[in-house]
C-alpha cells in the first residue's frame, strides 16, 4: 500500500521536471511521475518517486491517477508532430473531469516563452497578446482553456530559456567549445535570450503550487535578456575556450514542426510579476552566474602539452620522465551470466528522448522535512518490479495510490476540439483570483511566504 500521493509530475527526468522533482522529495512530499519506459521509471523510482507507466500520446490511460493526487505540475512534451494534439486531448479531459471531483487537484502547467512575440526592446509581461511560432500555436488556446476551468485553481508558467549543470544552450555552447566545434544555432550574434536556470525555475513552480491565488500565469526568467555574442563571449571565459557561433538557416520543412525555431526569436522578458506576487527571488539573476552553474566541470581546452607545467622555473628545468614498463593487467574472469530479462530496444529513451546514460543524477536523499511532516520514508515497490518477466514495462499494473477509482468514470472519446466560446478573452482568464474554495487543504502545499 503507497500513501495518497501529493503530487502528479509529468517530465521527471527532463531539465524542468528533475529539478522540480529534487525540490519535492527535499520538501518531503509523495510524488508519482510518468514514466514512458523502463529506463525513465527505474531512475525515477531510484530518485524517491513512484513511477507511473504511461505516455503522454495516451493520457487516458493515466488522467484518472493524476486527478487522484493532490495537485498536478505538467512539465512533460513529446516535441513529436503530434504535440499540440496531446496536449489538447489532455486539457480536454481535464475540464471533462474536474467539475465531478470532489476535491480537484491544483494544476501547474508549462507553457513557453515563446508563446510571446519578438520583443528586443520593451520587456515582455504576461498582459502581451499571445504571438506564438507555428510549432506553439496551440499554447494560448489552451492557456485560455486551462484558465477557466471551473473549481480548479491553475497556474501557467512561462519559463524562459532554461540553463542547469551540463544541459541547455550555455552547456551545449560551452561542450562545442572545447571540442573545437561551432555551436550551431538558428540565432544571430544580436538575437536576445531570456534565461533561468532550472533550480530557480523549480523554486518558481512550486511557488505556484503552495500559491493561494485561485489563478495565475507568469513568465519565469532569472535573466531578462543577453545577446548571444554577450553569452558567447562569458562562455568562453568560463570554460577558457574560444566561442564560434554559426546560424544555420531554417529548413524547408512544416513550420508546425520546426520547434527550433524559437531560438531565433529575440526577446526581453520580465519577471516582476512573479517576484511581485510569490516573493520569487531567482539566484541565478546575471549571465555570469547562469554560465557558471550550466557550464560546471566542463574541462579547458586541449593544451599543447599533456604535461602541465605551472610555473617558468618549472618549464625551464622540465625534463621528460623515462617512460613506464608496459604492465599486462590480469585477465578479467567472465561475468557469470544472469536471469535478468533483457529491456526492449527502446528502454533506454527517456521521457524527452534521452539515452539511458544522459538522465539526470540522482536527487539526494537527504530531506529538509519539518517534525510535524509525516513522510513514510523510501517507497516501497508494490508494482511487482519495474520491468515485467518479459523485460517489458506494464502500463496496466498502476500502484494503489490509497484512493479508490471512480467506477462510473469513463474516458470519454477527445475530440481534440475545444469550443472558443467556453473561453473569455485572454486578459480575464489571467485575472488572479483569491481562492474561495472550503474543500481545499491548504496544510498539504502551505502557502510560500515571500
Amino acid at each position: 500500500m503507497i500513501d495518497l500521493m501529493d503530487v502528479f509530475l509529468t517530465g521527471g527526468t527532463g531539465t524542468i521536471g528533475s529539478a522540480i522533482l529534487r525540490r519535492l522529495l527535499a520538501d518531503g512530499k509523495n510524488v508519482a511521475a510518468l514514466a514512458r519506459s523502463a529506463a525513465s521509471a527505474r531512475w525515477l523510482a531510484d530518485s524517491g518517486a513512484t513511477p507511473i507507466p504511461g505516455d503522454l500520446a495516451n493520457p487516458e490511460a493515466w488522467i484518472g491517477t493524476a486527478v487522484a493526487c493532490r495537485g498536478i505540475i505538467h512539465t512533460g512534451a513529446s516535441f513529436g508532430p503530434d504535440m499540440a494534439g496531446e496536449e489538447r486531448r489532455f486539457v480536454s479531459l481535464l475540464r471533462r473531469m474536474v467539475p465531478d471531483l470532489a476535491e480537484p487537484p491544483r494544476l501547474v502547467y508549462t507553457g513557453g516563452i515563446w508563446a510571446f512575440p519578438a520583443s528586443p526592446d520593451q520587456p515582455i509581461s504576461e498582459s502581451a497578446a499571445f504571438d506564438p511560432l507555428p510549432a506553439f500555436s496551440h499554447l494560448g488556446e489552451l492557456t485560455r482553456s486551462l484558465l477557466t476551468i471551473p473549481r480548479m485553481g491553475v497556474a501557467v508558467i512561462h519559463p524562459a530559456l532554461v540553463s542547469a549543470p551540463g544541459r541547455g544552450p550555455l552547456a551545449e555552447m560551452a561542450e562545442a567549445a572545447v571540442s573545437g566545434q561551432p555551436f550551431v544555432t538558428r540565432a544571430k550574434p544580436e538575437t536576445i535570450w531570456p534565461l533561468v536556470d532550472a533550480d530557480d525555475l523549480a523554486d518558481l513552480y512550486l511557488r505556484a503550487l503552495a500559491s493561494s491565488q485561485f489563478r495565475l500565469s507568469l513568465i519565469g526568467a532569472g535573466l531578462a535578456g543577453a545577446s548571444l555574442s554577450e553569452i558567447a563571449a562569458c562562455v568562453a571565459d568560463a570554460c577558457g575556450a574560444s566561442v564560434s557561433i554559426e546560424t544555420e538557416s531554417a529548413p524547408d520543412s512544416d513550420p508546425h514542426h520546426d520547434f527550433a525555431a524559437g531560438f531565433a526569436r529575440s526577446q526581453v522578458a520580465s519577471s516582476l510579476r512573479a517576484q511581485r506576487m510569490l516573493g520569487w527571488r531567482p539566484v541565478c539573476n546575471s549571465l555570469t552566474a547562469l554560465v557558471e552553474v550550466a557550464v560546471g566541470p566542463i574541462p579547458a581546452a586541449p593544451r599543447s602539452s599533456t604535461a602541465p607545467l605551472h610555473t617558468k622555473a618549472e618549464a625551464a628545468v622540465a625534463v621528460p620522465e623515462p617512460a613506464a614498463e608496459p604492465v599486462t593487467a590480469p585477465q578479467a574472469e567472465p561475468e557469470p551470466a544472469t536471469s535478468e530479462p533483457q529491456l526492449p530496444a527502446d528502454a533506454d529513451v527517456a521521457l524527452d528522448a534521452w539515452a539511458e546514460d544522459e538522465l539526470p543524477p540522482l536527487p539526494l536523499r537527504s530531506r529538509s522535512v519539518g517534525p510535524d511532516v509525516e513522510t513514510a520514508g523510501p517507497f516501497s515497490d508494490d508494482t511487482g518490479g519495474l520491468a515485467a518477466q518479459s523485460g517489458e514495462w506494464e502500463a496496466d499494473r498502476l500502484p494503489d495510490l490509497g484512493r479508490e477509482p471512480d467506477p462510473d468514470f469513463v474516458a470519454p472519446a477527445v475530440d481534440g476540439v475545444i469550443d472558443p466560446q467556453d473561453e473569455p478573452s485572454q486578459d480575464a482568464a489571467i485575472a488572479d483570483e483569491p481562492v474561495n474554495d472550503p474543500s481545499r487543504d491548504d496544510t498539504l502545499f502551505p502557502e510560500t511566504k515571500p
